[in-house]
């Protein structure tokens, strides 16, 4: 037998040196310096909600690629290659030292265009469309292929020739928080606050919670007299708490004994008094808004973390407590809301959605000739819409006897349109699975119904007085062929202070279509027509082809009028119509603030057949303006599609028929009576201090009283009224010389 010991040590000393080439490696990639021109993988996103909008509306997962040195490097060559080892290869771009790039997977299957571009302090940012798929792309880009990356995955750099020069070990991530590189050792990982683009330790540190959370003595609610709140926590873990709604892991009090909790309401305002919330106090001539003269009612809200001596963290917990409220007046038999998100989010003077902002300061960088009376059509913060502008928060919820029911973090948004920009504002309230698991509320709001999944809280937009516009139009009209909403009151607390009386109103979204109308979740289009309803809009939802149709078509023919119906639902159409013409809803209607849905696709519900309904939607502007209002001639004027249709002998004929019934059955005065009384019942009574903190004198009881009295006037003498004047356009209808 041959002796091959010699051959056994030159292969333990290859492979000797193979394990010490590897470790020198490992060591080197973990320094970050790139190997091959230093470039670096600097952040990951993989759970990306709101950090990076790519452009398209999309928010994908991201990668940030550095280059520490101060020498330019090629990114010829490099590629990115996942666990699953599907690699995708770099175009031939330079990075700059200092200078970052984004890459971010892109599940289109077609090429959207070149790079973009993202200014922050005048830096520009390369934002490369990169992770392309489907047959033109790879066409166009051949190498390049679609591949997610998730927690759990190593992301390999690579460049050819040279194999791996960087990765990152990527754990489970929450939403829109991201695995960064930080200090002056890049070697040094964290999870924390996304930054793609800009250095990461622009962002504070996340750690990923391991601990139980805090345990409070007191659960959240409403007690008649001070007491004593006494945080616990595990063993060896110490506990740090705020009472001014900021986040504790980063601005907390250690805790060291029992805190003293009673009502709040004397303290200092320290965002009610704010002017930023609003351009009215500025531009404003009539000064409909003002800030409050006292103090208004406040809550505490504890929020607490626990901290070991390794760095371990628990989530943070918070509860809301109310004192001495049983001897105030006004909140009795109404729900109370707690809206609670660190307050940065809400009044930050930057990026605060509250507030007017940055984007203030650039619109009026570009519009400087506006006139005053514009003021609510300023850009500002406030008006911006989508995930950018969605806040992470708390909401507390309590019932009419003011009990506590449950507590839940969701998605806050400012809801309206020109409503926005007043101090009482409108919020929009999901219930996300990335914020808490689910995706509906803890319990529904709305007797018979299930639990939603989205809320609004409504002010009563341009009815920001008396808020009873919306509320009869949908109450007149619930059961009939057009689709409504359901409204109930609550009071509102935003991150502790009164924010006034709301009605919480569903909204329509998947849930409501598929509860209502059986159409499956994801299939229901809805557009809402607003003055600045974009082509695009138009074209995707399908509303551009009942438009172009009613524009192109002669509807004295039967056969145009019969094909129409087979894309619109004729009876809601004419319900929808006859109801706003006899309410009077003028000023902005019929020219935005019209609602239609439809199913997408055809389904087994008899209202997935794709055509056209109509919804109720914002009718606060200018609802029962004048009981002498010819709103049939306003309509007609204003309205192709309304027009074109009363060019059809059967349309007439029909609608007029429809709004004698709706006379009859609906806009009949002892009901409209009951339901104005029994709103004032249920939500006039307690609006007092929601005048107090907003309006001042402009505001009263007095003033509530004239409102409802016209109001049931109204309904009492407007059939007088309108019905001759339907009649006589049915006759002989007046169509616009330009709708010929």
């Amino acid at each position: 037998m041959k002796n091959n010991s010699g051959k056994y040590w030159a292969a333990a000393l290859l492979a000797a040196l193979l394990i010490l080439i590897t470790v020198m490696s490992l060591v080197f990639l973990k320094q970050g310096e790139g190997g091959a021109g230093g470039l670096i993988i600097s952040e990951v996103c993989v759970n990306n909600f709101a950090s990076l909008d790519d452009g398209f509306g999309e928010y994908p997962e991201w990668v940030e690629i550095y280059n520490p040195g101060e020498e330019p490097v090629s990114l010829a060559g490099y590629s990115l290659r996942a666990s699953n080892n599907r690699k995708w290869f770099f175009d031939d771009v330079t990075l700059e030292g200092g200078q970052y790039m984004l890459v971010a997977y892109d599940k289109e299957s077609y090429f959207k265009g070149d790079n973009l571009d993202l200014e922050k302090d005048g830096d520009s940012i390369n934002i490369l469309r990169v992770l392309y798929s489907g047959n033109r792309a790879y066409k166009l880009n051949r190498g390049y292929f679609n591949f997610h990356i998730s927690g759990g995955d190593r992301l390999n750099l690579c460049k050819g020739g040279m194999g791996v020069v960087d990765f990152a070990d990527i754990p489970k991530l929450p939403c829109d928080v991201a695995y960064a590189r930080t200090g002056v050792e890049p070697a040094i990982w964290e999870t924390r606050e996304p930054t793609p683009g800009y250095s990461n330790e622009e962002g504070r540190q996340v750690p990923i919670p391991s601990l139980p959370s805090p345990e409070f003595s007191a659960e959240s609610g409403f007690y008649g007299k001070d007491f004593k709140l006494e945080l616990t926590a595990g063993e060896g873990a110490e506990i740090y708490y705020t009472l001014n709604s900021e986040e504790p892991l980063y601005n907390g009090i250690k805790y060291t004994g029992p805190i003293s909790i009673s009502d709040a309401s004397l303290n200092p305002d320290r965002f009610a008094n704010r002017e930023d919330i609003t351009t009215s106090y500025e531009y404003n001539k009539d000064n409909v808004f003002t800030v409050p003269d006292d103090p208004v009612d406040k809550a505490t809200i504890v929020k607490a973390v626990a901290i070991d001596p390794s760095g371990n963290v628990s989530e943070t917990v918070e509860k809301v407590y109310f004192v001495g409220f049983d001897k105030k007046e006004g909140y009795e038999r109404v729900p109370v809301i707690s809206i609670d998100s660190e307050p940065s989010a809400f009044f930050d003077e930057s990026d605060g959605i509250f507030v007017k902002g940055r984007d203030f300061l650039s619109y009026m960088d570009s519009n400087e000739s506006k006139l005053p009376e514009d003021w609510e059509y300023f850009g500002a913060n406030y008006k911006g819409r989508g995930r950018k502008y969605e806040v992470k928060g708390v909401l507390t919820y309590f019932d009419e006897e003011h009990d506590f029911v449950y507590s839940q973090k969701v998605g806050v948004r400012i809801k309206g349109r020109n409503s926005r920009a007043y101090p009482q504002k409108g919020f929009k309230l999901y219930a996300r699975e990335e914020y808490e698991g689910s995706g509906e509320f803890k319990e529904a709001f709305f007797e018979g119904e299930g639990r939603e999944n989205s809320i609004a809280l409504f002010p009563g937009g341009q009815d920001y007085y008396y808020k009873y516009h919306d509320v009869i139009f949908s109450r007149l009209l619930k059961g009939r062929e057009v689709a409504t909403v359901d409204y109930r009151p609550a009071f509102v607390f935003l991150d502790g202070e009164f924010w006034g009386l709301y009605w919480i109103q569903q909204r329509y979204d998947d849930k409501y279509f598929l509860d209502n109308y059986g159409i499956t979740k994801g299939n229901a289009v809805v557009v809402k027509m607003d003055s600045w309803l974009s082509d695009a809009d138009r074209f995707l939802s399908g509303y551009s082809k009942l438009e172009k149709f009613a524009e192109e078509h002669d509807f004295y023919k039967d056969e145009t009028y019969e094909e129409f119906c087979t894309m619109t639902d004729i009876d809601s159409l004419m319900v929808y119509y006859a109801a706003n013409i006899y309410n009077a809803h003028g000023n902005d209607w019929p020219r935005s603030n019209v609602g239609l849905f439809r199913s997408g696709t055809v389904g087994l519900s008899p209202y997935s057949d794709t055509r056209w309904r109509y919804l109720i939607h914002d009718n606060n502007s200018k609802s029962f303006y004048a009981i002498d209002g010819d709103t049939i001639t306003g309509v007609m004027n204003e309205d192709r599609l309304f027009a074109n249709l009363m060019k059809s002998p059967r349309f007439r004929q029909d609608f007029y028929k429809k709004f004698l019934e709706l006379e009859d059955e609906v806009m009949v005065p002892e009901k409209a009576i009951e339901i104005i009384d029994g709103i004032h019942e249920e939500f006039g009574v307690h609006l007092s201090s929601t005048w107090k903190r907003f309006y001042a004198n402009n505001a009263s009881e007095e003033g509530l009283k004239k409102y409802e009295a016209y109001l049931k006037e109204f309904f009492t003498k407007r059939r007088e009224y309108i019905e001759p004047l339907v009649k006589a356009q049915v006759e002989e209808p007046q169509i616009p010389e330009w709708f010929q």
